[in-house]
């Protein structure tokens, strides 16, 4: 058992005891922190976050380290959604399942087995699909398996990573990276494109603990490079290009990602499609050992074992534990200092009925007044975060002005060509999202102060729209004529005529507030059709009963003196009883058909209503697109205007004009995004505060509303207990018998305090 898992142990069998104590169901609201604090013990993983460039392997490389070929590998399918794969004992009912969890929070989540359909998560994962669009419509999966070499718990986080294929996706990467324990960048034997580094590069803001991994390396022509020298140049690439010369990675590996998984796959026969005979055991060990997967294994589990993380962690859990017990503790010691007190010294039984009740009073007006200080303290975090806004984005609007001031004349165009302020100010998205989520954060906590502990759940997520920066300069030097403005503007107005072509073939359609009228006229209609069944029911009445008539049958006499009817009738009359439902029936017959008549009609109503709302849908998405395209043409126009300057400036002046206008070109472009106090970037930061407050009123509201109660509720319980008391004073043996079991709880929380401070000593 390592570290970790005895730690988990400990901390897990001193919760257990807790619960055992006799006083525990006088206490729900210890209880229920215990059960939560027992929930992140049981789910406390390693995180490691996997990033890797298109067809690096690392759905191989996955696969490898869990043992099992579970996740889709292949040229055409490129990981489009966040994949958790957990690694969770055999004996785990969730061992072998996948869970897929929509965008869509009306869709229930699918649940998958993975161990008797290998390709069951294509259609979830990965940009091959066939039935969804994974990145519209799925947020992530979750994927719970037994990896063959490892018992560490362990979540391997599959991200979209370097090769993202939606808006989105960088900022999902890098989020998952902020919080995870290590990343593994894993490249392809061919090395590192430039964009591969420049990524890499920007994750090191957010995490220091990487592990470089050079995969395929079984691809190696030995006769043309060695394995040594093929990993001194990657990390002389690393070195060079993501450290830029200053430091050097901790953990750089080669390995060979499908020997590995051949080795670990009992499935897998051969490794290779020209290999003759199938693998044997002693076959395995070998490409175990040349996989050279288990020493990164080694490094990587022993770096995350001592990780400052996880030190972080438990200390969090130990010391909300302590809290828990300090809690509980001075609730059995206020019980069990009432059952003490004498008969002359408790309070009359009036006194406290009447104390109960000015408690509930109290509740009302607490609850009243709540959602009105919630607001207010959430309005001063916005006035204060908006005020950071302002003076973050001046900062870096004037760093980035003074820049460009600064640039050369081959500064300022290779800044125009390739981006750079673009992607500078993608960079200061970035810092700025992730700074407000870290405050936001903060600030909920202020303002939830005194709210337990173990309802950090109530936090709510933090989200920012993606930011893409593309920022090329337009301005083109030319002594003579200038032709390149030309084209720019010739290109925005074909843009234009582009774009009215656009509007105009969308204005055809019905409008929004016709289609409106129109659903409004259905469920007229509808509403109509059912008040008219209503009716026509009502009208049948009740059921009629089923009626009884007596009817005479005549029967033929047999009697053997009697053969002629000589003596006596041929016939006999028999009467019978027999039951008449007739009237019944066609009550029921009517009844269907007015039923069935009715629901035709609602079912075709139905119908057309749900054509009208997916037209009225489609006229909303239209009424959008007309207008973000009017912008677009308004921007356009603009552009042109501006061009139109550029080019009568261009004529006037030469070179250093040109550097000039270069610069302003570039400025101006950095004006949009970041002028105080109405760039875009200020505008969407502030809709990003704005949404994730608004968001967190009524989950903090509800978390003090539930905080009271349990204060509440226990106040009341120490008042009941009096009562009790007073009316059981003649059953002294039962008190004693009590008081001795909240001395020997509170004996117990004492020891069990020192243990969880003997575990806090130690890490």
């Amino acid at each position: 058992m390592n570290d970790k898992q005895e730690k988990n142990k400990r901390l897990l069998d001193i919760i257990s005891q807790i619960k055992k104590t006799q006083a525990i169901k006088g206490f729900p609201y210890i209880a229920e922190s215990l059960t939560d604090t027992e929930f992140e013990l049981k789910n406390n993983e390693f995180r490691i976050t996997i990033v890797g460039e298109f067809s690096s392997g690392k759905s191989t490389f996955l696969n490898a380290i869990i043992g099992q070929d579970i996740l889709p590998h292949g040229v055409n399918e490129t990981t489009a959604t966040v994949t958790y794969i957990h690694n969770v004992p055999k004996a785990d009912p969730r061992l072998d399942k996948a869970i897929v969890h929509f965008r869509d929070e009306t869709k229930n989540d699918v649940t998958l087995d993975v161990s008797k359909d290998k390709s069951a998560l294509i259609d979830y994962v990965t940009t091959s699909e066939n039935q969804y669009n994974v990145v519209r419509d799925i947020v992530a999966v979750d994927v719970y398996v037994h990896f063959a070499d490892i018992e560490d718990p362990v979540v391997l986080i599959d991200t979209p990573g370097m090769n993202g294929v939606a808006k989105g996706h960088r900022d999902i990467t890098l989020h998952e990276i902020r919080h995870s324990h290590a990343s593994i960048c894993l490249f392809h034997l061919r090395g590192m494109g430039k964009s591969d580094l420049d990524f890499i590069k920007e994750l090191k803001k957010y995490q220091q603990s990487f592990f470089f991994v050079l995969n395929a390396i079984d691809d190696l022509k030995t006769n043309e490079e060695s394995y040594e020298e093929r990993m001194q140049a990657f990390t002389n690439d690393i070195v060079n290009y993501v450290y830029e010369g200053n430091g050097k990675p901790q953990f750089v590996f080669g390995i060979s990602a499908l020997k590995a998984l051949s080795a670990r796959d009992r499935r897998i026969m051969r490794v290779y499609d020209t290999d003759q005979s199938d693998l044997t055991e002693a076959d395995r060990t070998r490409l175990l050992e040349e996989s050279k997967m288990p020493e990164l294994e080694k490094a990587l589990f022993d770096y995350l074992r001592v990780s400052e993380k996880e030190k972080v962690f438990y200390q969090s859990i130990c010391h909300r534990l302590l809290e828990t017990i300090e809690s509980f503790h001075k609730g059995m010691d206020t019980d069990k200092k009432i059952r003490e007190v004498k008969k002359e010294d408790l309070p009359g039984k009036k006194l406290l009925l009447d104390q109960i009740q000015e408690a509930e009073k109290k509740t009302e007006n607490f609850k009243k007044h709540c959602e009105i200080e919630v607001k207010s303290d959430i309005e001063d975090l916005r006035e204060m975060l908006y005020r950071q806004i302002m003076s973050n984005v001046g900062s870096g609007h004037s760093s980035m002005l003074q820049e460009v001031d600064q640039m050369s004349l081959y500064e300022a165009e290779r800044a125009g060509n390739r981006n750079e302020i673009g992607r500078a100010l993608e960079n200061f998205w970035g810092e700025q999202t992730m700074w407000l989520t870290e405050h936001l954060n903060v600030g909920f906590d202020r303002i939830r102060d005194g709210i337990v502990s173990n309802m950090q759940h109530l936090l709510p997520s933090i989200s920012f729209k993606d930011k893409r920066v593309e920022i090329r300069s337009n301005v083109e030097f030319d002594h003579s004529e200038s032709s390149s403005s030309t084209s720019i503007i010739k290109r925005f107005e074909a843009e234009i005529e582009q774009l009215q072509r656009k509007i105009r073939s969308l204005s055809k359609g019905p409008t929004v507030s016709s289609l409106q009228n129109d659903i409004h006229l259905a469920e007229q209609e509808r509403e109509r059709l059912r008040r008219t069944r209503f009716s026509e029911l009502q009208r049948l009445g009740s059921r009629p009963q089923v009626e009884h008539k007596t009817v005479v049958h005549k029967v033929k006499n047999n009697k053997w003196y009697n053969p002629w009817g000589i003596f006596g009738d041929q016939y006999k009359e028999i009467p019978k009883t027999v039951r008449d439902d007739s009237k019944g029936q066609k009550y029921d017959a009517d009844q269907m058909e007015i039923k069935s008549k009715y629901t035709k009609s609602l079912a075709a109503n139905q119908s057309k209503l749900d054509a009208l709302e997916r037209r009225l849908a489609d006229a909303e998405d239209n009424e959008n697109l007309q207008r973000i395209w009017m912008r677009q043409i308004e921007e356009a126009k603009r552009r042109i205007k501006e061009e139109q300057e550029i080019i009568e400036e261009a004529k006037k002046h030469a070179r250093t004009s040109y550097l000039k206008m270069l610069k302003k070109d570039l400025r101006r472009q950095i004006d949009e995004q970041l002028s105080v106090p109405d760039g875009k970037m200020i505008i969407d930061l502030k809709a990003g505060v704005r949404e994730s407050l608004q968001r967190s009123i009524q989950p903090l509201v509800q978390a003090l509303h539930k905080l009271w109660d349990q204060k509440k509720n226990e106040y009341i319980a120490r008042l009941k207990d009096m009562i009790v008391r007073i009316e059981n004073l003649n059953n002294s043996g039962e008190n004693e018998r009590m008081i001795q079991l909240l001395a020997a709880d509170l004996k117990t929380l004492q020891q069990l305090s020192g243990q969880i401070k003997q575990v806090l000593n130690g890490l």
